[in-house]
């Protein structure tokens, strides 16, 4: 008997036992045990090498909650196979905090499959909840990006919806307003002083270390955009996207005088529909980047600082040997010949320089809007 059950939990040699021996690949294991994987990723070659798709799965009495995520400096786009069953999956994300029902996904054999697009590095949690409705669409003919708990289309394309119960449904093709561009000029204020004027106009958007001044040039802090553009219509069941296309680094949008928020990371995009009118618009965008490029323009500029000189020590090289008298007598700010103020010196006026500001090309995209229905169409 005890060989019998020794037999039933070992195996012999590499055999199909509960516990295998050395020399048995994990995955090799996993499916003689038809054990399918928690997560199944798509083969994705554009992050395939840079770390590729990554999750963590919290089991709960409620809840199957996974956290998922782009480990590469690319989009990736694809179906994921999740091992739930009898649960809606729902995106909530992780920056904004919204939760919505996944607008596509697919029931069989005991999993989920849900469409992602994730940004570069880019995460959401996954999340199944509740009960599974009524029906549900499976697929879509062309795919379609999700939006919220929506679907955008291109104009001009019909949409076919297929659903769970082989019921089909054809979108129309909608009329939207062009894509527009917003090329400028922008009128530039530059809040913080620090050597740069109070406003400059740029008639193409570009980085502050292209500029000629070399006030903006080496600019660090906060500067304002400001540019109008024309709406002729802002149709219903229609989506108007923001692209800022390139920022270094951080964006505030307000259109019309309204604050859309913070961007942080790319892409730099964000949805205006509810602040547009027809008719004339306004477009601000406050701009922060960092001292990068303010500490290299100060090293051209005389000082009375000294900074310990390198080979002295490697573990204390460049840091201030001495503080100035106008750090404790505030009368003697005069004295400050730098915008900039640094305990250690890594930097030189040689250093190559970071980009900064919006660098665009700034543009807004409509796409038209498609809701599932979960009812009887």
């Amino acid at each position: 008997e005890y060989a019998a059950l020794v037999g039933e939990v070992w195996g012999t040699g590499t055999g199909a036992g509960l516990i295998r021996r050395g020399g048995v690949p994990l995955d090799e294991t996993l499916r003689e045990l038809k054990l399918a994987p928690d997560v199944a990723w798509p083969a994705h070659p554009a992050v395939a090498g840079e770390g590729g798709f990554r999750h963590i799965h919290r089991r709960t009495p409620e809840a199957d909650i996974y956290f998922v995520f782009n480990h590469s400096n690319r989009p990736a786009t694809g179906e994921v196979n999740f091992r739930v069953a009898g649960r809606r999956p729902e995106f909530w994300n992780t920056v904004t905090g919204t939760r919505v029902d996944a607008p596509v996904f697919r029931m069989s054999g005991g999993s989920a499959t849900v469409p992602l697009s994730l940004e570069p590095y880019g995460s959401t949690f996954v999340v199944f909840r509740r009960p599974l409705p009524a029906r549900w669409v499976e697929s879509t003919a062309p795919a379609l990006a999700p939006h919220g708990g929506s679907l955008i289309a291109p104009a001009g394309v019909p949409a076919l919806l297929r659903y769970n119960d082989g019921r089909t449904i054809t979108t129309p093709a909608s009329k939207l307003p062009a894509d527009l561009a917003i090329a400028g000029p922008w009128r530039v204020a530059f809040v913080d002083g620090r050597g740069a004027p109070p406003e400059v106009t740029f008639d193409q958007l570009q980085s502050w270390t292209d500029h000629t001044h070399p006030g903006v040039k080496y600019y660090s802090g906060v500067a304002v955009y400001r540019a109008g553009f024309s709406a002729s219509t802002v149709p219903v069941d229609a989506a108007a996207i923001l692209h800022l296309g390139a920022v270094a680094d951080l964006a505030e949008v307000r259109v019309n005088g309204a604050s859309l928020g913070v961007l942080w990371q790319p892409p730099f995009r964000v949805e205006v529909t509810r602040l547009l009118q027809p008719g004339e618009n306004t477009l601000e965008v406050r701009v922060a980047n960092r001292w990068i490029n303010r500490i290299i323009g100060d090293e051209s500029v005389p000082t009375e600082l000294t900074y310990q000189k390198p080979g002295t020590n490697k573990f204390t090289d460049g840091k201030l040997e001495n503080l100035p008298a106008w750090l404790y007598d505030r009368s003697r700010l005069g004295e400050k010949r730098r915008v900039s103020f640094t305990t250690w010196k890594h930097y030189s006026a040689d250093s190559p320089l970071v980009s900064a500001g919006l660098i665009g090309p700034v543009r807004i995209e409509w796409r038209a809007v498609i809701v599932p229905s979960v009812d009887g169409p």
